[in-house]
């Protein structure tokens, strides 16, 4: 069955984004030859990949070392390549030969304008180290190795174990950090759902851990059990059905537990739960944006957290926990993330890219929660870290999570139903690129890059746009809060996507690929998210389908609108959110392809795949494929629409299929995809898939006496 035409054209390769910005800046540089100086970007590439996106630290070194020793370089690459080095050396507790990397920079660097910030950076750096060799000395070293979950954990107040979920078996268990063995401590089969028991926290003195648990028939409830698995019981359920529950920590007293509360997309509330009678008490109302963090101070009277700011940027604030009085702990255009107490409660750390990494400060606190002077640099060199809390003993632990995603192009081997060898089509930036989406003509690329930061919705999502032929990007700027995936217009020059506007408002935008500019092309009242299935316009351009949610429930309605006057029509109503994964008109635009489930109480009920005729709203059911499976990711349709190709996962295993474009013939093209393969499109211009692979390595690190260095300042 031949799929697309083929194209002769050779695949693109990336660049190293990094280096190009940096030698942009320094243009008026005299030029080296371009085969020279590209092998030096080249090798710096290489050493960025090796060392974020590999985890290989000392075959990033001996690469990065190469890269000074070449004579062909330029002053930009030899500038980064010194100061990636200095700051994995730090990193490793190589302290010393850091410094002297970092003493180059200044001495080599500091009368280029173009490399300012690298010079403060390691001149920064250098009065750190300064103040731990003149007194006493603060030394990074790696605790643990996990998966994913491992990083989103709860430590001990004595920095003994971590209690995390396993995503994978659902079980509650905890890795004991001295000895460096796992123990489950409840079996929560089956693995929960919609978020239940992603979070706990441990009790001040370890012995009990607070967790939560979502069943359909009760809704979401608390409970605690021993550290040693027993005792497994209930605190407190029975709440008005809030969308979700955050634990965020034990009162040093044992006490209360403070909880985010997710009510709905415009409300979220702190509270604090007694631990002797279950009731909880609202501290703060927090509106429609929820914490990534929050906790609480030693003492009890304070809770720090952040905020998101009308322009997408994050401040940190305290709130009084008898819910008097809420201030603003730190004000400033960054990004200030991940609040966490002292073990004293005198200092909060938090995260900020305010120098343009990603580093760590503190800021004292007074007891009347007013800040004590400015943020003070403690650690430049955090990078993609998320603090977890101080032990008792005043050591910070961390976890460190290195991204592992990244954009892939291979062809269909249809002798062997196979992947062929894939070519890396993403960013310069290695591990950090995801959901590709290739515009009609199959010219330019759009894409998502996370650059500097966790993955999450608060992280700083970068949208690019890469001609594909010329390999040339253009970074997208919005005015918009928060963007979930898009999908190229028909026109070829604009997005569509589900987005926050800056003032509040969801709905579906167009975002111009050229110059950034929205326009709302559909919004519905109150601040509520669809997160659903990404929005898709029609071949023609005239229809939009998407999923508009109910204003009062967490129900809606799926809808096809014609743009040129707005008429709608309902194709399904009464569906959640979470029911519609996908969606593709076909290339003559008269029939919409679905993968959804019919709404149940069920969270496990089968996906179907489903084609509707746009016209009349006739429904065909593609009943071949079964129900047995864990869900269901449309590709995109062949050449002339003749059918569809579709991705099906069932226990980990993933599968490439066909179906005809009235559901009565089956293919399999691919019985096992590779594993970690996410995002697949068809690229029928290349007769190619192109995909994300997707993965992350999470380490927990710890920074013993980190304090040290700032007070000896």
């Amino acid at each position: 069955m031949r799929l697309t035409r083929i194209s002769g054209r050779p695949p693109i390769l990336a660049f190293s984004l990094l280096a190009m910005l940096l030698l942009a800046a320094t243009s008026g540089a005299t030029a080296r030859p371009a085969r020279q100086a590209d092998t030096a970007r080249q090798l710096l590439q290489r050493a960025v990949h090796l060392e974020e996106a590999m985890g290989d630290p000392e075959a990033a070194i001996t690469t990065y070392e190469m890269v000074l020793a070449a004579t062909d370089t330029d002053a930009s690459v030899t500038a980064v390549a010194e100061f990636r080095l200095a700051r994995l050396l730090s990193a490793i507790g190589r302290v010393e030969e850091a410094r002297e990397h970092h003493l180059r920079i200044t001495q080599q660097f500091a009368d280029d304008p173009a490399l300012r910030e690298i010079v403060e950076f390691a001149r920064s750096a250098l009065a750190d180290a300064t103040s731990y060799r003149n007194g006493r000395r603060t030394v990074a070293r790696q605790l643990w190795e996990g998966s994913e979950g491992y990083a989103f954990g709860s430590l001990s107040p004595d920095g003994s174990f971590i209690s995390y979920l396993d995503w994978e078996s659902g079980n509650l268990a905890i890795h004991d950090l001295d000895r460096g063995v796992e123990r489950v401590v409840a079996d929560l089969d089956p693995v929960p759902q919609h978020g239940a028991g992603s979070t706990s926290v441990v009790s001040p003195d370890g012995e009990r851990i607070a967790y939560t648990r979502y069943s359909p028939d009760k809704g979401f409830e608390v409970r605690t059990v021993r550290r040693d698995g027993s005792d497994n019981r209930p605190l407190a359920s029975g709440w008005t059905r809030p969308r979700h529950i955050e634990l965020e920590g034990w009162s040093a007293d044992g006490r209360d537990i403070l909880a985010t509360f997710f009510i709905d997309e415009s409300t979220h509330d702190l509270r604090l739960i007694d631990t002797r009678s279950g009731t909880a008490y609202t501290a703060a109302r927090l509106g429609t944006t929820a914490p990534e963090l929050a906790r609480l101070s030693p003492n009890g009277r304070w809770i720090a957290y952040q905020r998101a700011d009308e322009d997408g940027s994050h401040d940190l604030l305290l709130a009084a926990t008898d819910g008097t009085v809420t201030t603003t702990l730190i004000d400033h255009p960054a990004d200030d993330l991940w609040p966490i107490w002292t073990a004293d409660g005198r200092y909060v750390l938090f995260v900020s890219d305010r120098t343009g990494d990603l580093a760590a400060w503190v800021v004292e606190v007074s007891e009347d929660g007013l800040p004590v002077g400015g943020a003070r640099l403690l650690k430049p060199d955090f990078g993609r870290s998320t603090p977890m809390g101080f032990t008792r003993d005043g050591a910070l632990i961390y976890a460190r999570q290195t991204s592992q995603n990244d954009i892939y192009a291979a062809p269909i081997s249809q002798d062997d139903r196979t992947l062929g060898a894939r070519t890396s089509i993403g960013g310069a930036r290695a591990g950090v690129n995801r959901s590709p989406q290739l515009s009609a003509d199959g010219s330019r690329m759009a894409y998502f890059s996370e650059p500097g930061s966790l993955p999450s919705i608060l992280g700083p999502k970068v949208l690019t746009i890469r001609n594909v032929e010329s390999g040339l990007e253009r970074t997208l700027s919005p005015a918009l809060r928060r963007i979930l995936p898009p999908r190229w217009h028909a026109d070829g020059r604009s997005l569509v996507a589900e987005a926050l506007g800056k003032d509040g408002q969801w709905g579906i935008y167009a975002i111009n690929a050229d110059s950034s500019e929205i326009e709302l092309l559909v919004g519905w009242p109150g601040l509520m998210c669809g997160c659903s299935s990404s929005p898709v316009v029609s071949p023609d351009g005239k229809s939009l389908a998407y999923f508009r949610p109910n204003e009062f429930d967490d129900g809606g309605d799926l809808m096809v609108r014609h743009l040129d006057n707005g008429a709608e029509v309902t194709l399904v109503g009464g569906i959640l959110a979470r029911d519609v994964k996908d969606m593709e008109f076909s290339p003559d635009g008269r029939r919409l392809a679905t993968a959804m489930r019919p709404r149940s109480r069920n969270r496990n009920a089968g996906w179907r795949l489903q084609f509707f005729d746009v016209a009349t709203g006739r429904r065909v059911d593609v009943t071949s494929l079964g129900t047995d499976y864990e869900t269901l990711t449309l590709s995109g349709w062949t050449e002339g629409g003749q059918g569809l190709l579709f991705v099906r996962a069932e226990d980990d295993r993933h599968s490439l299929g066909w179906v005809s474009a009235d559901g009565e013939d089956l293919a399999w093209l691919i019985l096992e995809l590779p594993r970690g393969i996410r995002d697949v499109r068809l690229d029928s211009h290349r007769d190619q898939l192109v995909f994300t692979t997707r993965g992350y390595r999470a380490e927990v690190w710890i920074l013993e006496d980190p304090l040290a260095g700032l007070e000896a300042r």
